[in-house]
């Protein structure tokens, strides 16, 4: 599997779950080691192995791997909190993947503008072209959110934090890769105070550097390869007609046609490894979304203008960010568009900002 930028840890998530046997507290307490270990953490099976009331649970802090929901967030309902992973966090991922989906109508345009302007878009893509030796240096400066409260509808705290992913992939993908992991720490507060932060709570990511042969940094090159985790074979594989593009991509989003589709080819964009051709039909296929919009002018995290697309699911505001001069995309954001749950309409929860370009050596930026 080859993520390019993305961690995999939903994936460990998804692996780990499977291996739950029926809930106890014995049961709870193995399952949420396992997969703690597997993140990289250790938990304390005093505190794990007992009885949780609803007030004691308020300080235990689970984290939630980053998933491009890229809303991470600590639950205050220990008890449950396995289920809540499942449903919160991998869901879409735990559905099977490219098996019998329902077809459902037959896709519609979502818009004559979004269509037309993504068209002209995907029109002036361009690849790049690495020599033997030379890396593609991948680069995705983001803000993500961390949470929490006595539920996942009603936030106690909440604050932003920024994560840099820095990725070097091989002329060759076979061979090894580098990536990159680093955070400046400034915390920015959207609800509540830092006393309300639970004292256990960790890092949003673990930092640092990881090396792997084929982009394999966690183990997890025995997953089927997907538009969020593509390989070569995949994506040379992969149809560039539009509208069965369209329906490849709803697929493996499990059916949907909304904010998770949405979401999943952003991912894909994200890792810049996607060609010129096949984010052209990607841009082309994203006008079968029901309900997309061009949302007009907008600026990824880095503060680059570029027009958005994307659509409004209850609260919140998804979209793609793509420079319509170059067709390059920039970056995603995710925002409030009303109150809800303790956030005020118009705050950014998530943002990112991709870029990318060919460099020498492993490293090198």
């Amino acid at each position: 599997m080859r993520e390019g930028l993305r961690p995999a840890e939903d994936d460990l998530v998804k692996r780990a779950v499977s291996e739950l046997p029926p809930m106890s507290d014995e049961a709870f307490a193995a399952g949420r080691a396992r997969l703690m270990a597997r993140m990289g953490r250790t938990v304390d099976t005093a505190v794990e192995t007992q009885s949780v009331t609803t007030a004691e649970a308020e300080s235990i802090a689970v984290p939630q791997p980053r998933r491009r929901s890229r809303h991470v967030a600590w639950l205050a309902a220990a008890a449950v909190v396995v289920g809540v992973l499942v449903l919160t966090l991998v869901g879409p991922t735990l559905v099977p993947k490219g098996g019998d989906v329902d077809s459902g109508p037959e896709p519609r345009i979502g818009s004559a503008v979004a269509a037309e302007a993504l068209s002209q878009a995907a029109s002036k893509t361009g690849d790049v072209v690495l020599q033997p030796g030379q890396f593609l240096y991948v680069r995705n400066h983001t803000m993500a959110m961390a949470s929490g409260g006595a539920d996942e509808n009603h936030i106690g705290w909440a604050y932003t934090q920024d994560e840099t992913y820095e990725t070097w992939v091989p002329a060759d993908q076979g061979q090894t890769w580098e990536t990159k992991r680093s955070s400046t720490g400034r915390k920015t507060l959207l609800v509540g105070s830092p006393d309300d932060f639970p004292k256990d709570m960790p890092d949003l990511m673990p930092l640092g550097e990881w090396k792997a042969r084929g982009g394999a940094f966690w183990g997890q090159d025995d997953l089927p390869a997907a538009f969020t985790r593509p390989t070569p074979a995949y994506l040379a594989a992969l149809t560039r007609d539009p509208k069965k593009l369209y329906e490849k991509l709803r697929s493996e989003a499990a059916g949907d046609q909304g904010h998770i589709l949405l979401t999943e080819i952003s991912e894909g964009l994200d890792t810049g490894l996607i060609p010129a051709d096949l984010r052209k039909a990607v841009f082309q296929a994203l006008a079968y979304l029901p309900n997309l919009q061009v949302l007009g002018g907008q600026a990824d995290f880095d503060g680059r203008s570029g027009t958005g697309f994307g659509l409004v699911d209850d609260a919140t505001q998804y979209e793609l960010i793509i420079d319509p001069a170059t067709g390059t995309y920039l970056g995603w954001k995710e925002m409030q568009v009303r109150d809800a749950k303790g956030l005020k309409a118009g705050t950014v929860v998530n943002a990112t900002a991709l870029s990318t370009k060919v460099v020498g050596a492993m490293g090198q930026s």
